[in-house]
Formats: C-alpha cells, sequence, structure tokens
C-alpha cells in the first residue's frame, strides 16, 4: 500500500489541498478588504492546516511507521 493512501482517494495529497484551501480563502479575504496580502495569509493558513493533517496521519499510524 502506498504511503499515506489509506481513507483517502488515491492522488489527493493533504499538503495540495490545504494549499488550494488557503489559496480561495485568501483570495476571498483579499476582494473583501481590497488588500493583496491577504492572498499570503490564506497560502500560509492552508499550509499549517495540510502539514498539520499529514501530522495526524503519521501520528494515527503510530511509532516506527515511517513508510520506508
Amino acid at each position: 500500500m502506498a504511503e499515506g493512501s489509506r481513507g483517502r482517494k488515491p492522488g489527493t495529497d493533504p499538503l495540495i489541498m490545504g494549499l488550494i484551501f488557503g489559496i480561495l480563502l485568501g483570495v476571498v479575504l483579499s476582494t473583501i478588504a481590497g488588500q493583496w496580502w491577504w492572498i499570503v495569509v490564506g497560502v500560509a493558513v492552508g499550509a499549517a492546516i495540510g502539514a498539520g493533517r499529514i501530522s495526524a496521519d503519521k501520528k494515527k499510524r503510530g511509532p516506527g511507521s515511517d513508510g520506508t
């Protein structure tokens, strides 16, 4: 079984999905506020969400299961 494929569709990467979510959030906030830098904030939030999902997935698998 491929690393990280358990419980998700093949080809969905939590980091990429988090970044897409962050870009969308940033664009919406940027449109509302009229300031471009909200896009950067959205991408940072999305990356944090993606990294958190990866960390939680690794924690669920337990120690010693690094996928190698």
